[in-house]
């Protein structure tokens, strides 16, 4: 599978797993709730909405107790039935402006 982040170059396998295992870590009670989807012949895109309260440590911020949803939208490319390729872009400022890292938009 390859991995397109919304930054330069490639992710690896053990990449996504980091990233995963980070946000598990980070939030004791992260949930991806997806949908909606739409399909196009090999191609699948999705809106998950991700939710959690920031108990431990990510990407270096330590706690702060309080509750996130942020929004993601994927896309897949699916070859022989499994996923080939995946893009994300998740609303990343948005989730840093709700741990009080970032100030809120004017």
């Amino acid at each position: 599978m390859v991995v397109h982040p919304p930054f330069p170059g490639e992710l690896s396998f053990a990449g996504v797993r980091g990233a995963t295992q980070m946000l598990v870590e980070g939030f004791s009670d992260f949930r991806v709730t997806p949908g909606p989807f739409l399909y196009a012949d090999n191609m699948i895109a999705a809106r998950l909405t991700v939710t959690g309260t920031h108990t431990g440590p990510y990407m270096g911020i330590p706690p702060t107790g309080k509750k996130i949803q942020a929004v993601a939208h994927t896309h897949y490319r699916l070859h022989e039935g499994k996923i080939a390729e995946l893009w994300d872009c998740t609303d990343a400022l948005s989730l840093l402006q709700q741990l009080g890292v970032l100030p809120p938009m004017p």
